[in-house]
């Protein structure tokens, strides 16, 4: 083997490392890009997690209320579906509404002798 040869060889093999080089120095920066729009997507949808998790727990909070809302209703319903069923409540009801029948016949009287005199 000649030494032009080799020069020639041990220059394409410094060409062939330059290259090589560059292809990784190439990858580096494709890598780089990829990396950085995958951050850039995780925030995104990280953020996009924490407002769903924030109205999530408002409407959680939103339904502990409509409950707690809704007990203290049937509570109120059973207390006055209680003091009904006493005899003194009902008769007392059904004399206030005998009361309003009486009235309702004297406005008809009074109407009548109002539009009708006698």
């Amino acid at each position: 083997m000649n030494i032009a040869h080799a020069f020639y060889t041990v220059g394409q093999v410094k060409d062939l490392q330059l290259e090589m080089e560059e292809m990784h120095d190439q990858f580096r920066e494709e890598e780089t890009a990829e990396i950085r729009e995958l951050q850039r997507e995780l925030e995104t949808t990280a953020k996009a997690c924490r407002i769903v998790n924030f109205k999530l727990r408002k409407a959680e909070r939103r339904c502990d209320q409509l409950e707690a809302e809704k007990v203290q209703a049937d509570e109120k319903a059973r207390q006055l579906e209680a003091r009904f069923r006493t005899s003194d409540d009902r008769h007392h009801l059904l004399e206030l509404e005998e009361e309003l029948r009486m009235a309702k016949v004297l406005l008809m009287r009074f109407f009548c002798s109002c539009v009708f005199p006698p």
